[in-house]
């Protein structure tokens, strides 16, 4: 929805979310930013109810 979307900041699509973290790489970066942030989400937690 478009309300989410703009407290979000989503500025267009694909736009994708790793437990609460943003991810805002796209192509050559993003598997690597995914693959960071899902690591990350594992070893931190997900700061709100996932």
């Amino acid at each position: 929805n478009k309300a989410l979307a703009d407290d979000l900041g989503v500025e267009g699509v694909p736009f994708y979310m790793v437990g609460d973290r943003a991810v805002p790489e796209d192509g050559d970066g993003l598997y690597d930013a995914l693959v960071a942030r899902v690591a990350d989400v594992r070893k931190s937690g997900c700061r709100i109810k996932c």
